[in-house]
């Protein structure tokens, strides 16, 4: 087995181990390819994708969102939610991406709560930790 095939295959099992997920899903590649995997592992029943748009959103956006929809049957929770009212990232100090990821991490996970649902996973990479 190559290395590529080893690291899939512990992510196949550790869905196993979670049951249920929730995924963030972005609508790009990183999460498209965690989605389908925890589809693939689970059952779209098991592994709903939930998706954020707020004012930020743009057409594009959901056009890449309904891209991977027609390329995968796969059950989607939508939340819209409205950062324009929080301050602290419409005053643009330096951390304002980490307020709003916590802020849409926050309802993502609150979703998961209502779905009965213990994990969410996310697509974020290491590359992705350097930005």
């Amino acid at each position: 087995m190559i290395k590529f095939e080893k690291k899939i295959a512990a992510v196949k099992k550790r869905l196993i181990s979670l049951q249920r997920v929730l995924v963030a899903f972005s609508g790009v590649k990183d999460s498209f390819f965690l989605l389908k995997t925890a589809v693939e592992t689970l059952g779209k029943e098991n592994a709903p994708a939930c998706h954020i748009t707020s004012g930020f959103s743009s057409k594009n956006d959901r056009k890449r969102v309904d891209y991977f929809r027609r390329r995968l049957d796969f059950r989607m929770e939508e939340i819209e939610i409205d950062l324009s009212r929080e301050k602290v990232i419409m005053s643009n100090p330096r951390d304002r991406c980490y307020t709003c990821k916590k802020k849409i991490f926050s309802a993502i996970k609150e979703k998961a709560r209502e779905l009965g649902i213990e994990s969410v996973l996310d697509g974020t990479t290491h590359s992705d930790l350097s930005l």
